[in-house]
Parts: C-alpha cells; sequence; structure tokens
C-alpha cells in the first residue's frame, strides 16, 4: 500500500523525481568539467566543517564505504568484473544568507554548479571526478534494501513536504577495492569574496 502525503497527485510525483533529475543533472555536467584544471592549491578543511561556497555553505558529515552491490541500476560504479568498492561521502548543504531568498530554479541551478565541482582523489593521487549524488533518504533505502523499520518508514513519509533541493546529500564513487587514503575535493565555479577556489577535506580513510 502506498502512503499518500500531503499535496496533489501530481505535485508528490514531481516531489519524489525532481531530486533524481537534479543529480543526473549534476552527472551530465560533471563529465564536462571533469578536463576544467583548477588554479592554485586546495585549501584545506576538516570534517564537519563549514566551507563556503558561492552561494552554499557545505560539510563533510562522514565518509563511508560500502558494497557496490547496494546501488541497483548503476552498472558503471561497478566497474564491470573488477573488485570495487563504493565511498560515500555524506554532505549537509544549506543555502547561505545571501542566497537563501533566491527563486527555486536558480537554487537548483546553483546546486548542479556546486555538485559538478566535487571529485575524489585517492592516497596515489588518482582522481575519480563522477560521483553519483543521491539524497540521504534515498540512500538509506538503498542500503536497508527497501526493509525499513517502523520509526524509519515514519520518518521518511511524514516528515513534511521536502524542499526543492533537499538539506542532506550522499555522493557515491566506484573505487578499486585496493585504494585508500581518501580526499574529497570541491572545486568552487563561482567564489565570492574571501573563498576558497577549490577546497579539500581529508575523509580519513
Amino acid at each position: 500500500m502506498e502512503i499518500e502525503v500531503g499535496g496533489t497527485p501530481r505535485e508528490r510525483r514531481q516531489a519524489r523525481t525532481r531530486p533524481a533529475a537534479l543529480a543526473l543533472r549534476a552527472l551530465l555536467l560533471t563529465c564536462f568539467s571533469a578536463c576544467v584544471e583548477s588554479s592554485g592549491p586546495p585549501v584545506p578543511f576538516r570534517l564537519g566543517q563549514t566551507i563556503p561556497l558561492g552561494e552554499w555553505n557545505l560539510r563533510v558529515r562522514q565518509p563511508e564505504v560500502v558494497s557496490p552491490t547496494i546501488v541497483t541500476g548503476f552498472h558503471d560504479l561497478r566497474r564491470n568484473s573488477a573488485k570495487s568498492k563504493v565511498v560515500a561521502v555524506h554532505l549537509v548543504l544549506e543555502p547561505r544568507e545571501s542566497g537563501a531568498g533566491e527563486g527555486p530554479q536558480s537554487m537548483e541551478q546553483n546546486f548542479v554548479k556546486l555538485m559538478a565541482g566535487c571529485r575524489l582523489k585517492d592516497g596515489a593521487g588518482k582522481e575519480y571526478p563522477l560521483g553519483y549524488p543521491v539524497p540521504d533518504s534515498q540512500f538509506r533505502i538503498m542500503k536497508s534494501g527497501g526493509n525499513m523499520s517502523e520509526s524509519e518508514m515514519k520518518d521518511f513519509f511524514f516528515s513534511g513536504p521536502q524542499p526543492r533541493v533537499p538539506k542532506d546529500w550522499v555522493v557515491l564513487y566506484s573505487v578499486p577495492q585496493e585504494r585508500s587514503d581518501f580526499t574529497f575535493l570541491i572545486r568552487n565555479f563561482f567564489p565570492l569574496e574571501g573563498q576558497p577556489k577549490l577546497a579539500s577535506v581529508d575523509l580519513g580513510r
């Protein structure tokens, strides 16, 4: 049985599909921007530290390593028959005060640009620009295989209307099983005064 929440059926369908559309737009833009070089060394930040990036404040909450089999349908993340793992980078994303009054479409465009600037680097220096962003709520469903506890079900279905750009995201990267010592890099395409053009966060694993 499907549990319905507020709004018309069309509005509910749009609310469910909008994060996926945003993620796809970010993934496509990443493909085009991967070859663009960033100027200067990255500015280091710690896990949990706020990073000002254009109209957004971003925090890298934690990394997590999961099996590629949980990413159902995304065969490119499985690296064919090679032994691989998925590094999941948990992010908290909030609009800065200067951008809080922007229209929904402008916020979505800024989000796509921000996600396109994210990439992962391992201890050997190899970079992985093609990350797939998913809302944290969808990632939890992926991990559980759809088997959610009663409290998780209530939290998912009755937490109120979702914003056009959710706050909590997880960016998924497929990497060889033996790689470690990862650093998360974020390119700031449109830095405001005093902001880093390139930020880095040591993931500690």
